[in-house]
């Protein structure tokens, strides 16, 4: 008879398994040397902790190990991120504070895809989640050509006029329909970005830093 031995430290582990070795316990008892799992409470006693509370050394024979190992999938997901910089200026109509008058940053802005490797060698892009030379030709086209070295002023505000005079003078001003805050403009990067970046290398996350101690983020699990 062969055997397996492991030493699981978290006995739910196997409990989430259970559904798989409790389907199939009927093949096991017809094969020669198996001790197939015939109820769940047997399951419970078999795989469970001791009274100590840690855990102990478990025999998993072959072909229950097998099929646990069927359910576990075997994940190869990897995150890659770039990083950017760009100047914007911008004010905050109504702001309690300095902000209120136009003043700038200099903004760093992470950009998180997420995939697996391409397992292709055929592909000139091999064993890449995503070329980085491909984010960065989106992300600058996307978000930096268009933000760097310009100024935000809500148009829904009384700025608007400050920012067609301005831009009678010659200066870059983007008008935009929300107040400029480091989070409403993380949001709108967000919703340009997210179209290019679908399939087997999504959009993981997107985190924009205004100083070197202050940023916003937005994480795809939030916005499911």
């Amino acid at each position: 008879m062969e055997h397996n031995a492991f030493n699981f430290s978290k006995a739910k582990f196997f409990w989430s398994s259970f559904q798989c070795v409790k389907g199939s316990w009927e093949a096991q008892k017809t094969h020669k040397g198996t001790e197939p799992v015939s109820t769940e409470s047997q399951f419970r006693h078999r795989f469970g902790k001791n009274k100590s509370n840690t855990a102990r050394p478990i025999v998993v024979n072959s072909i229950t190990l097998r099929l646990i190992l069927r359910r576990v999938k075997i994940m190869n997901i990897v995150r890659v991120t770039k990083s950017f910089n760009f100047e914007t200026a911008h004010a905050l109509y109504g702001y309690d504070g300095k902000c209120k008058n136009i003043h700038g940053h200099s903004y760093k802005l992470f950009v998180t895809i997420k995939g697996a490797p391409i397992q292709d060698a055929s592909n000139p892009k091999f064993g890449m989640v995503i070329d980085f030379g491909d984010i960065k030709k989106i992300v600058k086209s996307e978000v930096i050509d268009l933000f760097d070295h310009t100024i935000l002023l809500n148009v829904n505000s009384p700025h608007k006029e400050l920012g067609e005079s301005l831009a009678k003078e010659g200066h870059q001003v983007i008008f935009t329909e929300y107040q400029p805050s480091c989070e409403n403009m993380l949001i709108d990067m967000v919703a340009r970005l997210q179209p290019h970046f679908q399939g087997s290398a999504e959009l993981q996350s997107i985190r924009l830093h205004e100083t070197e101690t202050s940023y916003a983020e937005w994480l795809a699990e939030d916005n499911q």
